[in-house]
This record gives C-alpha cells, sequence and structure tokens, in this order.
C-alpha cells in the first residue's frame, strides 16, 4: 500500500509564538526577502501550522492559528486571526487548552469566507464563524460518553480535512481523528486508547460517523484520487481506509516505529511524510512513502 521512498535526519524546532510575514521581490535580478510585518507574543505557544484566508475580502490573505499556554491552562488567544496586511489581531477565539491543530476552511455560512475548523486538546473542536470569530459549533464529549466507539474520542482533536458531501446538504464535511492520552507516560501502552475517526456535519457539528483506528491517533489526510483516508499513529502504524458504500473500511495496517505520529500528505507530490523520533540506536529521521498503487 506504501513505499517507503526515502529518509533523511529531522530538524528540531522551538514552539515560542513568534509570527512574521515575508516576501520576496526581484530588484536588480536579485531576489531579496522582506520583513513586512512582526508580531510576538511572549506568554504563547504554538505548534499550529499558520493557515490563510482572506476573512476581510481585502484581497490579502490573512493568517488563521491555533496558540496556547502550558497544557491545561486556559488563554484568551487559543484561536487567533491576523490581518495578513498588518499583522494586528482582526479576532481571537478563547481556549481551555492548547490549540495545537491547523485550520481548515470551508464556507458553511454563505458569505463567501471560509469558516475555521480547528481542535485541539481538552479535548476541542470547534468551528468559527471566518468573518466575524463567532463560535458555530463545537464538539463535546460528554454526549458520548456511553457509546461503545465515540466514549473514547475524549482526547486530542488533530488536524481536519474536507471531504466530499457525505449526508446529502449540499456542503462538504469534516473528517478528523482524536486520540492520544497528555496524562500517558512516554511509551506507556496501557492508557493509550484506540484513536477514533470522525465525520462532522460542517453546517450544524453533528458527528455523522465514526470509526475506531490505531491507538494514539494524530493526523489524518484524505486522498482524493485514491479516496483513502491516512491515519498516523503513535502506536507505530499508519492505517489506510478506503471508500466503502456511504461510508469506509480499514484495507491495510502499515508498520512504522512507535511515537511516529506526525505526518504530512502532499497531494501534489504524492507522497507522505511520517516524522521518526530517535532511538537507542537510530538517529530521528523523516520517512516519505508513495502511496501504491
Amino acid at each position: 500500500m506504501f513505499i517507503i521512498f526515502n529518509s533523511m535526519n529531522i530538524i528540531k524546532y522551538p514552539s515560542l509564538l513568534a509570527i512574521v510575514l515575508v516576501v520576496s521581490c526581484s530588484c536588480n535580478s536579485k531576489k531579496k526577502s522582506v520583513v513586512v510585518w512582526s508580531k510576538n507574543f511572549p506568554v504563547l505557544g504554538s505548534e499550529s501550522s499558520p493557515r490563510t484566508e482572506d476573512i476581510n475580502k481585502d484581497g490579502t490573505l490573512d493568517v488563521i492559528m491555533g496558540a496556547g499556554k502550558n497544557e491545561f491552562q486556559e488563554s484568551d488567544m487559543g484561536i487567533v486571526a491576523f490581518d495578513g496586511k498588518t499583522g494586528e489581531v482582526i479576532w481571537k477565539q478563547s481556549a481551555p487548552d492548547q490549540v495545537f491543530g491547523s485550520a481548515t476552511f470551508c464556507d458553511v455560512t454563505g458569505d463567501g469566507v471560509g469558516d475555521v475548523f480547528i481542535g485541539g486538546r481538552s479535548p476541542q473542536l470547534k468551528a468559527i464563524d471566518g468573518s466575524s470569530g463567532k463560535l458555530l459549533w463545537e464538539y463535546h464529549a460528554d454526549k458520548f460518553k456511553n457509546d461503545s466507539i465515540i466514549k473514547y474520542a475524549r482526547y486530542n482533536f488533530n488536524n481536519s480535512v474536507i471531504i466530499p458531501d457525505q449526508n446529502g446538504d449540499g456542503i462538504n464535511d469534516l473528517l478528523t481523528v482524536n486520540g492520544g492520552n497528555a496524562l500517558a507516560n512516554p511509551y506507556e501502552t496501557k492508557n493509550r486508547f484506540p484513536g477514533v475517526l470522525m465525520i462532522f456535519d460542517t453546517k450544524s457539528g453533528k458527528q455523522e460517523a465514526s470509526l475506531d483506528t490505531c491507538g494514539d491517533a494524530d493526523d489524518v489526510f484524505f486522498d482524493g484520487h485514491r479516496h483513502r483516508i491516512y491515519v498516523s499513529c503513535g502506536e507505530g502504524v499508519i492505517d489506510v481506509l478506503a471508500a466503502s458504500g456511504n461510508g469506509y473500511r480499514a484495507i491495510a495496517d502499515i508498520p512504522t516505529v512507535t511515537g511516529a505520529r506526525t505526518s504530512l500528505f502532499a497531494p501534489a507530490l504524492d507522497r507522505l511524510y511520517l516524522g521518526v523520533r530517535a532511538t537507542p540506536t537510530q538517529p530521528a529521521a523523516i520517512w516519505v512513502l508513495r502511496p501504491q498503487p
């Protein structure tokens, strides 16, 4: 199902939240980078990758990202939208814990601006009006505490992807995964519960479908060309699911390395990149996997 194509050393990076917009220009045939604006927030950190959308309709892409303080600490800047021209805060949303996921966009309010879907710890999954920053809906784990599968979706909501309409309302839906346990000790397995793959109605937040997947799930990606879903898990597995009727079914488990949960699927390159932590005998690496066929 995958071919490991290559590997390389991985570079570590700090997580202090500092937003810098840099553009390149050509002057006398020489390219130069120019700092347009810079914003620093000393009490905040972020593992959320910035995403862009023109939310104020001024013709310039704005920056939306998650942030937070230490784990389990509330912040009034859990989700922040920055003006792409000036760096000023357009709107912000408070959060009870770190929002480390990256924003996904889908216009569900019909105003021509992508609305924001983003997740994090405790568990947090929120839909936010892209224009105003108003909360549209959020996930409540208590509603599903007696469900045999969804009761495990009480930890971290990681990155989400937009998938084709599943319920016939004419609006694309949201695919995401919940997993991990911040209170579990490193390399501990007894408190690492199954990850839960979930599909949500983007407009209402109604949970449409769920499927348990590999343990300590982190990132999830939709391969539109093959109609597959890839889920990377700290258990040491990449789960591969394929469309089947109105849902999905597991078709392969790709062995990786315990703790290798962070990944990125690049459709344009047709590659899945997986971060692999160092071991006593092997250095940290990035695996590059090519889907088959």
